[in-house]
């Protein structure tokens, strides 16, 4: 039977099982994870039981979307065959089912960008309610975000990926299926606007490594916008916040900060992976390239495209197209 426990990545202190913050660092940024220990796995489909929350779940919970070459070095991964359309229909779903089995009745999450549209098809789902929060008119979507995570009241739980770190898992399982899939990645790049999906697919993959089905933890890399938090600040080595939004069409990533910002740095950092800032223009080229392919993709998904394009010294990327138009 695996263990687990919710640790800081901070000072490695245990936290009570229904915590969202560090009970001895406080702050807004994410900085609790899951820490498993398991007897040695038989096969990757025993990973879904015993290295995601509470032993919930198995492999045909999460849909395995289609993984296809698209030229030369470029792979797809694409998450917008998600029933919901996004990359956090795993989360949310981990999230929910999680709140759950700990006896909330009521959850609530953060909606924005494809997230929104996540939400929207779990609300119609879920067995108990679950509470959608959109930034006020005039306000940043961050400030949202901090409404939630400082939410006083004890019988609604926060899922929202960037700050409940059950929900953060769901995106290990994309890692565990690109595993699957034989294909010996040397990078794996996806957008990120929170980073948080940064973090669940490289403990998917480190977990994996762990129980020997890969051999390695492939070089993870994020797209954000110019001036990009997880970017501006690998650079100065401080927390930073980007100054403005930039009203991109990539939305999801148009973000003045990282709430996942020492994971995702992190993950960088242990991965020897990088940020890759992208353009408009950039991002438009990718998208209409995508669409003539007759992927679906929105903008957001369209900036890992354009950020793939500018590492040509990797043989084998995964790209991560988070989401479809909705």
């Amino acid at each position: 039977m695996t263990k687990q426990k919710l640790i800081c990545i901070k000072c490695g202190r245990t936290n009570p099982k229904k915590s969202l913050n560090c009970i001895s660092c406080k702050g807004f940024y994410s900085l609790l994870t899951v820490e498993y220990s398991s007897n040695k796995l038989l096969n990757i489909k025993e990973l879904y039981n015993n290295y995601l929350p509470y032993h919930l779940f198995k492999d045909n919970d999460f849909k395995n979307c289609s993984l296809t070459k698209f030229n030369k070095n470029i792979w797809l991964k694409n998450e917008g065959e998600n029933e919901s359309k996004s990359i956090k229909e795993k989360d949310i779903f981990v999230g929910l089912k999680v709140a759950s089995y700990l006896g909330y009745k009521k959850t609530l999450c953060v909606s924005g960008g494809s997230g929104k549209n996540v939400v929207n098809f779990f609300q119609k789902q879920a067995n108990f309610p679950l509470i959608k929060l959109y930034s006020p008119k005039g306000e940043d979507y961050e400030k949202t975000f901090k409404l939630a995570l400082y939410n006083k009241n004890k019988n609604v739980w926060n899922i929202t990926p960037g700050i409940n770190p059950y929900s953060q898992e769901g995106s290990k399982t994309i890692a565990w299926q690109i595993i699957d899939s034989k294909i010996d990645f040397e990078t794996i790049l996806i957008p990120c606007g929170n980073g948080s999906s940064l973090w669940g697919i490289y403990k998917g993959f480190l977990e994996a490594k762990e129980q020997g089905f890969v051999k390695k933890v492939p070089k993870i890399f994020g797209v954000e916008l110019k001036n990009g938090p997880i970017g501006k600040s690998l650079r100065s080595g401080k927390m930073e916040k980007n100054g403005k939004i930039l009203n991109s069409k990539a939305h999801s990533i148009d973000v003045k900060e990282s709430f996942s910002l020492q994971k995702a740095v992190m993950v960088i950092k242990l991965t020897a992976g990088g940020i890759i800032n992208v353009s408009e223009k950039e991002i438009n080229k990718a998208y209409k390239v995508l669409h003539k392919k007759k992927y679906l993709s929105n903008f957001t998904a369209a900036a890992a495209l354009a950020g793939a394009n500018k590492l040509k010294r990797f043989n084998k990327i995964c790209c991560i197209l988070t989401a479809d138009e909705f």
